[in-house]
């Protein structure tokens, strides 16, 4: 049998660098999965039991097929399709099956006030065509159709750049490379739900049907998917393209702002500076009482206006005030002086009064301090907090930084918290979190960088599948997370300022949050309190790491949602796929180095997999990602301990882990068990999960109970067992060694 990946051939699928180094990651290939959406008619918990079954409902496999070749071809070249959030490469080759008769014609579903959108790929081929689109019938005067064509990003080959073309305009087919056309459309909110519309794309003297169904409800003005992205502006008409996008940008009240040299510490209203709270309602356009009527209340823009807006911001990432304010100096530390302080305090009363007068208290924020790092900056964060909130309590304050007692200080004498809490995915400390949020109402959004590596989405890689991005809203409201924040969104944009393939599933994914919100009765999901919906989202998305699916089948989870939404179908749809590599049966692994060198290695009457450190491979269906799989490590100690007790592996710098297991669908009991035997760590409390439930839950092994074992039932709907090990200690607030020993896998 040998030891598993030792002798596997690794499928290596791009290579990423990060501060440490090379890390080599693989990515969840298609092929073997079969594809079903289940109907929810009990209310689902993640760990289910006997006496709270769930009823399932099934749709055909291939209904959830959105890969096909079409029966039209250009002059012989093959025409075909894959799903939206699928990413086209240089060397993809036309799928071999042909859609049935209904899949002959470009469809889209989308509701009232989204965008949607249908990849068509041609060739490769050669020769000059005319793409003419026509206006849906009767869809209103308000609609909008969009052809772009994309192409390949010279790194990485997959398609990013999206070129607009009008309709009549010629392309050119490239002999060696496939081309895509993205053909979008926005559905006016004044369209008829629950009706088909019809319209036709035509390449050359080609003509293909394009038919619409509208969903019978409205994607809602207001964003209850927030965002903070750091992009230049420089037109309205660019603030009105981000919010079409649902994008919200850090200068939301451009080209002005509440930003004290503005509005307090100025001699342009002719007052004496720093009295009298300064709309600049004298300056047009250009002053904030204009904007702020404009992009906060709307006013004059089309129905739109920012659900949340920052209003002003930290001078720069170490210095969250200025050195001199009104002309009194800051003195020698941030924390300044009673004099600065007194003026500071001033400006920010007689903001907090105006954004009360105006209505505009729960949409805008003040983002105090970017990414405390130290006691120092902690303590300075909790010393701003409170000194904000006395005195402007109804302006909201942001930090960049997870929920952390160090910042709040809840022993102390006066405890403070942040209303928008901006945490690194990799630093979120999610039971804190919870317990946070549910008691005080503050909200969490995630950030990501630039080095975030799978098993952690990472939109900004243009190499990685689309699922990075559309998947951030999901994975959110799984978390209770409510916001996702980046630092340059100019990179979502090409030289020309034009949106790319990465902007549109980003907007995708947005969209599908605000599906899950009205499936939830127009509600947030609420933390630490179940719904029904967290069912829909779990079965995309269980944890921050776990949420590997494959496209088509988010794309067919979502035209459920939408049937749901609209009264069309009378439960909630779950997504479920399975695999065939692995029948259902029991599987004992063994995680190891070369020891135990046994082979077959047989313990307690069972034979165990040989299981070490190798990355996901989706031919073979198990593996492993991390974000330092260059600190894979293995380890083995000779004790009185069980040969299966006694090997182990681990990540040395304590990174989170996840382990991947094709297995066919069905109810079973899982065990696994941690520890280095013989061995505490005091310092190293133990985390794992399995099918996103928490069985090691920051314990803590000591000399005489070395070893820790749990076990669950779970209801594998997804093909992939799931194991998630190591990571931050929430006990500690640092990462962490989990020494991984084995799982055993035994059907009920």
């Amino acid at each position: 049998m040998g030891v598993k990946c030792f002798a596997c051939k690794i499928r290596t699928k791009a290579f990423l660098s990060t501060k440490k180094g090379k890390i080599i990651t693989g990515t969840i290939g298609g092929g073997l999965l079969l594809i079903l959406i289940i109907i929810i008619a009990v209310v689902a918990s993640r760990k289910k039991s006997e006496d709270n079954p769930i009823v399932y409902d099934l749709i055909p496999a291939e209904s959830s097929d959105y890969s096909y070749q079409l029966s039209n071809q250009i002059e012989g070249y093959p025409l075909f399709t894959v799903p939206v959030t699928e990413k086209v490469s240089r060397t993809m080759g036309a799928p071999t099956r042909v859609g049935n008769s209904s899949q002959q014609v470009i469809s889209f579903f989308a509701a009232k006030n989204e965008y949607e959108h249908f990849k068509l790929i041609i060739g490769p081929g050669s020769g000059t065509y005319a793409l003419s689109v026509q206006n849906f019938t009767s869809l209103g005067t308000d609609q909008k159709v969009q052809i772009r064509v994309a192409s390949f990003d010279q790194t990485t080959g997959f398609e990013d750049t999206l070129t607009p073309v009008n309709s009549g305009e010629t392309i050119t087919l490239n002999p060696s490379l496939c081309t895509p056309i993205w053909i979008t459309v926005y559905v006016p909110k004044t369209a008829t739900g629950k009706q088909t519309y019809y319209s036709t794309f035509s390449i050359g003297s080609t003509n293909l049907q394009m038919q619409l169904y509208v969903y019978d409800f409205s994607i809602p003005e207001d964003f209850h998917f927030r965002t903070q992205v750091n992009i230049g502006v420089g037109s309205d008409a660019q603030m009105t393209e981000l919010h079409d996008y649902r994008f919200t940008p850090k200068s939301a009240t451009w080209p002005s702002s509440f930003k004290y040299t503005f509005t307090w510490e100025t001699a342009a209203s002719g007052d004496p500076i720093c009295t009298n709270f300064y709309d600049e309602s004298d300056q047009g356009v250009w002053g904030i009482h204009y904007l702020a009527g404009r992009y906060l209340n709307g006013t004059g823009w089309g129905g739109r206006k920012w659900t949340t807006a920052m209003g002003f911001q930290f001078v720069d990432n170490s210095t969250p005030r200025p050195s001199s304010f009104c002309g009194i100096s800051r003195g020698s530390t941030h924390e300044g002086t009673e004099a600065y302080n007194t003026a500071w305090c001033q400006y920010l009363t007689a903001l907090n009064n105006y954004l009360v007068e105006n209505g505009f208290q729960d949409q805008v924020y003040y983002y105090v301090q970017n990414e405390p790092n130290d006691q120092a900056a902690w303590d300075l964060a909790h010393f701003l907090c409170n000194l904000t909130k006395h005195a402007a309590p109804n302006l909201r304050i942001a930090v960049s930084e997870e929920p952390t007692d160090k910042i709040i200080q809840s022993t102390g004498p006066d405890p403070c918290g942040y209303d928008i809490w901006i945490s690194y995915i990799q630093a979120y400390k999610h039971k804190f979190a919870i317990q946070r949020q549910k008691a005080t109402g503050e909200e969490v959004w995630f950030y990501s960088l630039d080095q975030d590596v799978e098993p952690y989405f990472n939109p900004m890689e243009i190499g990685y599948r689309g699922l990075h991005d559309r998947i951030i809203p999901w994975i959110s409201w799984t978390m209770r997370s409510t916001g996702w924040a980046y630092y340059a969104f100019s990179r979502f944009y090409d030289s020309n300022s034009r949106p790319t393939v990465r902007a549109e599933l980003l907007r995708e994914g947005i969209e599908d949050y605000e599906y899950l919100y009205r499936a939830n009765g127009n509600n947030q999901p609420q933390p630490g309190t179940p719904n029904a919906v967290d069912a829909v989202s779990f079965s995309v998305a269980k944890t921050l790491t776990d949420w590997f699916q494959p496209s088509f089948a988010l794309q067919e989870l979502k035209h459920q949602l939408g049937l749901y939404n609209e009264g069309s179908r009378a439960t909630l749809p779950i997504l479920i796929y399975n695999t065939t590599i692995n029948p259902r049966g029991s599987y004992y692994i063994n995680f190891q180095g070369s020891s135990p060198t046994a082979d077959p290695l047989v313990y307690d009457g069972k034979t165990w997999i040989k299981m070490t450190w190798c990355n996901f491979d989706s031919t073979l269906g198990y593996g492993f990602y991390s974000t330092e799989m260059g600190q894979a490590r293995t380890g083995y100690a000779s004790t009185s301990h069980s040969v299966v007790e006694n090997s182990f592996i681990y990540n040395d710098y304590g990174r989170l882990t996840l382990f991947l297991f094709a297995l066919e669908n069905g109810r079973y009991n899982v065990t696994i068990s941690v520890g280095y035997p013989d061995r505490g760590y005091a310092n190293d409390p133990h985390n794992a999960w399995v099918e996103g439930v928490k069985l090691i839950d920051d314990v803590v092994t000591t000399s005489v109970n070395s070893i820790l074992t749990n076990s669950t039932i779970i209801d594998l709907n997804d093909g992939y067992l799931s194991l998630e090990f190591g990571g931050r200690s929430e006990s500690i607030d640092d990462y962490a060694y989990t020494f991984m020993e084995y799982m055993m896998i035994e059907p009920v």
